[in-house]
C-alpha cells in the first residue's frame, strides 16, 4: 500500500528539521571549544575599524593612510560594532559565529539546489563542515575568512536563483552577494568570474550562452557599479588599486605547487588526504557531468591562488580552507550517484565513500591545530585537542586564572609580554610612542602604542623596501628608519636582528631583553624618565577595561592572554604574583 503523499511530505520536513538542528548544535558545541582564541592579525583589522567609528579614519596609526587589512567588508562590520558600542572582540566573534552558520546553510542550498544532490545527501558536507576543527577555528580567530567561506557558497546560491527566476528578491540578494563577496577578500576577483562564468557554461549552446551572459550583465550590472566605485574609492583614500598586504605576500611571487602539500602531508592523516583530493576530484568530475560549473570552478580558483601567493605562517590549512569545505561536497555528489544508481549492488557502495569521509571527519575533530612549517614543534605537526584545554575554555567563561597562567614567570606571561615594555618604560604618552616588530596587532591594539610593522602589513616603508621584498634582508638604512622613531622597545626577527647588530649605535639608550647585541632580538628603552608606580598601574586597568567583560580572550593555541594582563594588573597593583 503506497504511502500518503502529505503523510510522507511531513515525515520529511521533520527529518530534515532533526537534521538541521543537529548539525546546529553540533557546529556550536565544536565551536564552545574555540570561542575565547584569537589571532593577533585580528587586532589589526580591529584597530582600523575603532579609528574609524571614531572619526580618525580608517589607519592603524593616525596620520598613516595604509590599507593593511585584508578584507574591506569585515573591517567595515567590526566598525559597525563600534559604532553600536559593542566590546570589538566580542562583536567580531558574533559575526564569525553568523558567518559559520550561514556557511552551513548555504552549503546545504548549494549542494541540493545548484548541484541537485538529494536532500538528505545534502547534509553530508554540513555534518562535515560540523566536524572540521580548521574551519570552525578560523571562525573565532577573528579574521575575514568566515566571511569568505560564507561568500564562496552563498554567491553560487543566489547567482542560480537569479538565473532560474529574475524576480526582484532573488535579483538584490545575488547584488548584494556579489558586493560582499567581491570585498572578503583580496582574491574574490576569482572567485566573481568563475561564478560569472558558470552559468554561460552551464548554458549548452552558444546562443544560450549570449543569452545567459546578456542576463547576468543586464541584471546584475549594479554590483559591478559599487565594487568599481569601492576601487576608485580606494585608490583615492590610500593611493593604491590593491591593499597593502600584496605588496607583502603577492607580488613577485612565483608560482609553485609544492604550496598545496599541507592538503597531503604535513600531518594530515590518510583518510583526510584522500577525503580532500578525493571530493576535489569527484567534485570537478561530476559537477562538470551535470554541467554545475561555480564550485568546480572555485576549487580550481583555490588551487591557483594558494600556488601563486606566499603562504605566511598562518596554521590550520588556513589558505586551503575552500578546498576542505568543498571537497566533501564531492563526496556528496558521488554518494547521490551511487544512491541514484539502478543496480542495487552500486546503491549499497554509496555508504563506502560516505564512511570514508566520516571517518576523515571524525579524525579532523580531535585535532586542535595544525602547526605550519614555520612552527612545527618537536617534530609533531599535529596539536590534538585535550582535556586542559576544555578545562582552560570553561575556565575563560568563568573568567578564572587557568594553572598554566599561574605557573607563568612574572615578566615572561606569553604573547602580550610585549606589553610591559610598552607601558612601564617611559612616563611619555604611550600613543605618541612607537614600537618595532611584528606580530604586535593585540599589543598594538590594547596598549595604543604606534606600531612600526617589520613585516610591513601597515608600514609602507617596509613593504615598499626593494630590498626587502626582493631579497628579504634588511637594509642599514631601512633599520635606521625604524629606529630613528625611538621607540619604546622593539622584538625583532627575520633579519632585522641581523641589520640592527650591524649598527649597534642604534641601540644606545636600550638594554637587551632578549638575545645579545650580536643578535639582539627583544630590547627595551632604559634612557627615559620612568613613569610613577600610580600610572603604571592607571595603564594597566585601562588595558584591562579593554578586554571582554564575558570571558578571558585567549590565544591561538589557547594559553589565556586575559588572565595573564589581569595577573599583571595584579602584579603592579598588589605586588601579589
Amino acid at each position: 500500500m503506497t504511502e500518503p503523499l502529505a503523510k510522507r511530505s511531513s515525515r520529511e520536513r521533520t527529518l530534515h528539521v532533526l537534521a538541521a538542528v543537529a548539525v546546529v548544535c553540533a557546529t556550536l558545541a565544536h565551536l564552545a571549544y574555540y570561542f575565547p582564541r584569537t589571532v593577533d592579525d585580528l587586532f589589526i583589522s580591529l584597530r582600523f575599524a575603532e579609528n574609524l567609528a571614531n572619526g580618525r579614519g580608517a589607519v592603524y596609526n593616525v596620520g598613516e593612510r595604509v590599507e593593511g587589512y585584508s578584507g574591506a567588508l569585515w573591517m567595515f562590520l567590526q566598525a559597525l560594532g563600534y559604532a553600536l558600542r559593542v566590546e570589538g572582540v566580542l562583536w567580531t566573534k558574533l559575526l564569525g559565529l553568523v558567518c559559520l552558520l550561514a556557511t552551513q546553510l548555504g552549503l546545504y542550498r548549494v549542494t541540493r539546489d545548484v548541484l541537485g544532490v538529494r536532500p538528505w545527501v545534502a547534509w553530508l558536507p554540513c555534518v562535515v563542515l560540523a566536524a572540521n576543527s580548521y574551519a570552525i577555528n578560523w571562525s573565532t580567530l577573528g579574521l575575514e575568512t568566515p566571511l569568505h567561506l560564507a561568500m564562496l557558497v552563498l554567491l553560487p546560491v543566489a547567482v542560480h536563483a537569479y538565473m532560474q527566476q529574475k524576480s526582484t528578491q532573488n535579483r538584490v540578494l545575488a547584488i548584494l552577494a556579489i558586493v560582499a563577496c567581491g570585498t572578503a577578500r583580496p582574491e574574490s576577483v576569482l572567485y566573481l568570474a568563475v561564478n560569472a562564468a558558470a552559468p554561460v557554461l552551464a548554458a549548452g549552446s552558444r546562443e544560450k550562452a549570449k543569452q545567459a551572459a546578456r542576463e547576468l550583465v543586464v541584471g546584475l550590472w549594479p554590483a559591478v557599479a559599487v565594487l568599481l566605485a569601492l576601487l576608485l574609492a580606494r585608490r583615492a583614500y590610500y593611493g593604491y588599486w590593491v591593499p597593502n598586504t600584496y605588496f607583502v605576500k603577492g607580488s613577485h611571487v612565483t608560482k609553485d605547487f609544492r604550496r598545496l602539500a599541507p592538503l597531503v602531508a604535513q600531518g594530515v592523516g590518510v583518510t583526510e588526504a584522500i577525503a580532500y583530493v578525493g571530493g576535489a576530484l569527484s567534485l570537478l568530475i561530476l559537477g562538470f557531468k551535470r554541467r554545475s560549473f561555480a564550485l568546480p570552478l572555485t576549487v580550481v580558483a583555490c588551487t591557483y591562488f594558494v600556488v601563486s601567493v606566499i603562504l605566511d605562517w598562518m596554521p590550520s590549512l588556513r589558505h586551503h580552507l575552500p578546498i576542505t569545505l568543498l571537497a566533501p561536497v564531492g563526496w556528496a555528489l558521488l554518494v547521490d550517484e551511487l544512491v541514484g544508481a539502478k543496480k542495487r549492488a552500486l546503491q549499497w557502495l554509496a555508504l563506502a565513500p560516505a564512511a570514508l569521509v566520516l571517518h576523515a571527519s571524525a579524525h579532523v575533530a580531535q585535532i586542535d591545530n595544525r602547526y605550519s612549517p614555520d612552527d612545527v614543534r618537536e617534530g609533531r605537526w599535529v596539536l590534538p585537542k585535550s582535556m586542559s584545554k576544555w578545562k582552560d575554555t570553561v575556565w575563560a567563561f568563568y573568567r578564572a586564572e587557568p594553572a598554566h597562567v599561574t605557573q607563568m614567570p612574572e615578566y615572561e606571561m606569553g604573547q602580550i609580554t610585549q606589553a610591559w615594555a610598552v607601558l612601564e618604560s617611559s612616563s611619555a604618552p604611550v600613543s605618541d610612542s612607537w614600537f618595532v616588530g611584528r606580530d604586535i596587532g593585540m599589543v598594538g591594539y590594547y596598549t595604543g602604542v604606534r606600531v612600526y610593522d617589520t613585516a610591513g602589513l601597515f608600514t609602507p616603508s617596509v613593504s615598499h623596501d626593494a630590498q626587502w621584498v626582493d631579497e628579504h634582508t634588511v637594509s642599514d638604512a631601512l633599520i635606521q628608519r625604524a629606529m630613528g622613531l625611538r621607540p619604546l622597545a622593539g622584538e625583532i626577527y627575520e633579519g632585522w636582528e641581523v641589520a640592527l647588530a650591524r649598527n649597534t649605535q642604534l641601540l644606545h639608550g636600550y638594554g637587551i631583553r632578549g638575545g645579545s647585541y650580536a643578535q639582539p632580538v627583544a630590547w627595551i628603552a632604559n634612557d627615559r624618565p620612568q613613569p610613577s608606580h600610580e600610572e603604571v598601574v592607571r595603564r594597566y586597568e585601562a588595558m584591562v577595561a579593554r578586554f571582554p567583560r564575558w570571558f578571558h580572550l585567549h590565544t591561538l593555541y589557547g594559553e589565556s592572554v586575559g588572565a595573564a594582563v589581569e595577573r599583571r594588573l595584579r602584579i603592579k597593583r598588589d605586588g601579589q604574583p
